[in-house]
């Protein structure tokens, strides 16, 4: 970022993420996790593509095929977002309110164990002090 000192905004997303995605040593996980229940998805594994069209690509290159003709070569469009991707495979392996209480649940609990760890660092920085 120090060379291109006009556009830093661009770079600051790119910090913000690492910071939210990294291991908070308070909490005992990223902040990201305790606040939406699992950890940040990053890259093609995150995405609605299906691992055999993910181990086929070579380059760039086919990525953008893939992109431009579709997952399977005759149709054109681009692939769906990985949050679309989700709640399908969600939806195929169970119930929309089942998941949804399911993650819920796993929201609760990583919160809980985000503030459980954080009244024990509270009390240790306390006993230091």
């Amino acid at each position: 970022m120090g060379d291109n000192t006009t556009d830093w905004s661009i770079g600051i997303k790119f910090v913000q993420f690492q910071k939210n995605s990294s291991l908070h040593a308070g909490i005992r996980k990223s902040p990201y996790a305790a606040m939406f229940g699992y950890e940040a998805k990053v890259g093609l594994t995150s995405s609605s593509l299906p691992d055999e069209v993910i181990q086929r690509m070579q380059c760039e290159d086919d990525l953008l095929a893939v992109l431009t003709t579709g997952q399977n070569g005759k149709e054109p469009g681009p692939v769906p977002s990985a949050e679309s991707a989700e709640v399908h495979f969600d939806m195929e392996r169970a119930s929309p309110e089942n998941n949804l209480s399911r993650r819920e649940n796993n929201i609760i609990a990583r919160r809980k164990g985000a503030r459980t760890s954080q009244l024990a660092q509270a009390e240790r920085m306390v006993k230091r002090s």
